[in-house]
């Protein structure tokens, strides 16, 4: 009996599998509204590209009062229309991190809902729509 081992390489694409659902990559911008004791509203651009799980997937922009913040973003799970996202600030008067969680609400608008807790150790949320804007 002659026995026949074939070894077979694994395409290299194969270790790069996408997470991050193509509808979702691109440039996101709208109007959010903070939550915090009282409301303020800002202009939010979020630019996502395809990546894995537990891999850096795109940067947030955020035009506050203050001056401007921007971050990068983790993907932390993905399904169906829905991306987990953890948000480390890299620059700004921002607070320093959060948690994002975006939802497709069609082909060109997804909804926003950021989490954190302040430095005064309150929760705070900040909410929108954003639109595909590239």
């Amino acid at each position: 009996m002659t026995l026949y081992v074939t070894y077979h390489k694994p395409d290299a694409r194969s270790d790069n599998v996408s997470a991050v659902p193509s509808a979702f990559v691109g440039s996101w911008k709208g109007v959010t509204t903070e939550r915090n004791g009282q409301v303020a509203k800002y202009r939010t651009t979020l630019t996502l590209r395809d990546g894995r799980t537990n891999s850096e997937v795109g940067q947030t922009y955020y035009e506050i009062a203050k001056g401007p913040c921007w971050g990068t973003v983790r993907l932390q799970s993905a399904s169906g229309k829905t991306l987990r996202l953890g948000e480390r600030i890299d620059g700004g008067p921002c607070l320093p991190g959060g948690s994002i969680v975006i939802t497709l609400e069609g082909p060109e608008t997804l909804s926003f809902r950021y989490s954190g807790i302040t430095r005064a150790g309150r929760h705070q949320t900040v909410e929108g729509s954003l639109d595909k804007i590239g």
